[in-house]
């Protein structure tokens, strides 16, 4: 072999992995391919950024700025004409399994009242066929909601938060029809029955004159998940927002795909999405330790610090990480960094943000 070309093939070699599969794919040139197989240059591996297909030349590069998953330019023409789509879905433990939590890009956990806790799913690039049930806001989740610019899909809420609503800039979307149903249940009230789903949500939007396209701060993202051969064989999480043992959550790490499987109540059981049927699992595992303070009112309501800083633990690639966050206004961009003050780096996927008390209990073992 030509000196150099045995040059270029160790410059080649050196190269991440997903850079020596684009060339590959974007050279279009079979003998170069070849002569890469044959001198060990390249392996050919499954990423994001390849997809079987002629579409894009199956490229994908542009990252949802949510979670960093690539998609090609084609595919995200689709989503980069909306907004991102915030819901409120209920966790209380008669409603499970819930709808659509699986087909979000990001989801938020906090309490609300009682010692029940809430999600706020986001959707943008992913959508579902049903999402619920859909239940009320609350004014620490409005600050989540103002940092991605999102829409904001709810069903009444405290009197706090619908104060604020009235009188700040929220792009907001209540029960209307047909873009919401109700699915009775003989031992549910109503508060409890209501679903929508993203097309109907975001066909509201639209008719609402509430467009895209998404304007918000990412975060960053890596190129690559770990190797498997550094990746430990298990790893649990376990987190207690309250007492209540019904809204203990157990993370399951998976060495194969490198993501966390969800576990709720007591005992353990593993959530899925009743849409799919599929369990609820993440790329990354965000916990973030916050003020709560009770409001003292009838409904046993709390309030929640999300501006300023505190502790944090990041969990990816089935290692936990000490870490810190950061808001500045309840505009701003929650901001995680590492304990050499870089900001956190997280794995292209599904997020999962768990906000606890400051004082809650979290056990981590591998």
């Amino acid at each position: 072999m030509l000196p150099k070309l045995k040059t270029l093939l160790e410059r080649f070699k050196l190269l991440p992995k997903w850079k020596q599969a684009l060339i590959i794919i974007t050279s279009g040139s079979v003998l170069t391919y070849l002569i890469l197989i044959l001198s060990g240059g390249a392996t050919i591996i499954s990423t994001p950024l390849l997809k079987t297909g002629s579409e894009d030349n199956g490229i994908r590069i542009v990252p949802n700025p949510l979670n960093g998953v690539l998609y090609t330019k084609t595919q995200a023409s689709v989503w980069q004409s909306r907004l991102p789509l915030a819901v409120m879905i209920e966790n209380l433990s008669e409603v499970r399994p819930q709808s659509g939590l699986g087909r979000a890009d990001l989801v938020y956990e906090a309490l609300t009242e009682g010692g029940i806790t809430r999600f706020m799913a986001i959707y943008l690039a992913e959508e579902t066929d049903e999402i619920g049930p859909v239940r009320s806001a609350r004014t620490h989740f409005l600050d989540w909601v103002k940092e991605l610019n999102a829409l904001y899909a709810h069903i009444g809420g405290s009197p706090e938060a619908l104060d604020r609503i009235a009188v700040e800039d929220f792009r907001t979307l209540p029960e209307e029809l047909p873009y919401y149903s109700r699915k009775g249940s003989s031992n549910l009230s109503r508060e409890h029955t209501a679903f929508s789903s993203t097309r109907g949500l975001w066909e509201m939007a639209k008719n609402r004159d509430f467009n895209g396209p998404p304007n918000l701060r990412s975060w960053r993202f890596k190129n690559e998940e770990s190797e498997a051969s550094t990746r430990p064989a298990s790893a649990n999480i376990k987190l207690s927002f309250t007492a209540l043992d019904d809204y203990n959550v157990r993370w399951d790490y998976n060495p194969e795909d490198n993501s966390y499987i969800r576990f709720s109540g007591s005992p353990y059981a593993e959530d899925t999405d009743r849409v799919t049927n599929e369990p609820i699992s993440t790329k990354n595992v965000v916990i973030q330790y916050t003020l709560h303070q009770e409001l003292n009112d009838d409904k046993d309501r709390i309030n929640i610090t999300t501006t300023g800083n505190g502790e944090a633990r990041i969990f990816l690639d089935g290692k936990a990480a000490s870490a810190r966050w950061e808001k500045a206004s309840p505009s701003a961009r929650t901001i995680y960094y590492d304990s050499n003050n870089n900001e956190i780096e997280f794995n292209r996927g599904k997020i999962w943000v768990e906000i606890i008390p400051t004082n809650a209990a979290v056990e981590y073992t591998e």
